[in-house]
């Protein structure tokens, strides 16, 4: 942890500065790749073929009243009988049979078994409001934002997958923010014996807004480069707000491109 000792005390306060490397952590979960989706269905797909079939003997005694309601509400399966009958004789009820698998009671290898449930079917009859409330039903936003959709890289709701660093213009090129603050502002940290952390997180609020919820990560800096000391912290809610300053939220394959080479040379290893 650095805290402001005699060491800072006796540095140059004017030539002294802290930066802020503010990140807004992923909201959602990232998107599969190619190899992983084709691996999760081939997971499923096992699966699916080595799942038991429902016992509806064991629920459902044969002759029964009850079996009856039951199979006339379910899905109709392939009659094994006249497929192997068919199949022995190089001929085929329908032609999709061909690419269809299906195990010994006629559920396909590749699907689950779907049972349906009397009782459902009798409650979604006799719920006159059923109809009424499908426009209720909850539904899945978008992973793709109305930010994303124009470009607009000075929102917070966008690349929703990835890290986004907060970067400003100084100087006409994008950097990540940094201050300079009084001496008095140190000797004050010495007095309180708190950390510089603290003071880049009050730098950060009055640059952007006291909206900003943020926190800190560690009291100890993570990078020390031209007189500057380099701070982390995370921004939990709120927006950056300050129309005098030029700012922009970029993911980290984005800062490589606006960035100066050499500057972003020396940062990419603290970024996710």
């Amino acid at each position: 942890m650095l805290k402001c000792t005699k060491l800072l005390q006796n540095s140059v306060y004017k030539d002294l500065q802290i930066g802020s490397i503010l990140k807004r952590i992923p909201i959602i979960t990232k998107s599969l790749t190619p190899y992983e989706k084709e691996y999760y269905e081939y997971k499923q797909g096992l699966y699916n073929r080595m799942a038991l079939d429902f016992p509806k003997d064991y629920y459902y005694p044969p002759g029964t009243m009850k079996t009856m309601e039951f199979e006339n509400v379910q899905k109709p399966k392939a009659n094994m009988e006249l497929l192997n009958k068919y199949a022995k004789k190089d001929e085929l009820l329908f032609k999709d049979n061909k690419t269809v698998e299906y195990n010994e009671s006629g559920r396909e290898k590749t699907d689950c078994d779907h049972v349906v449930l009397v009782e459902d079917i009798k409650n979604e009859l006799n719920d006159e409001s059923s109809k009424k409330n499908k426009e209720n039903e909850v539904t899945f936003n978008s992973r793709i934002t109305k930010a994303d959709k124009e470009n607009d890289v000075t929102k917070l709701d966008r690349s929703l997958e990835n890290d986004l660093y907060l970067i400003v213009k100084s100087q006409g090129k994008w950097v990540f923010p940094t201050f300079k603050n009084s001496e008095d502002s140190y000797k004050q940290l010495v007095d309180d014996n708190k950390s510089l952390d603290l003071l880049s997180v009050d730098n950060l609020k009055q640059l952007g807004g006291e909206n900003m919820q943020l926190w800190s990560i560690s009291k100890t800096p993570c990078k020390f480069l031209k007189n500057t000391f380099y701070f982390k912290s995370i921004i939990f809610s709120g927006e950056f707000k300050n129309d005098k300053v030029e700012h922009k939220w970029l993911n980290k394959n984005e800062l490589k491109d606006v960035m100066d080479p050499e500057y972003y040379k020396e940062m990419e290893y603290l970024l996710n």
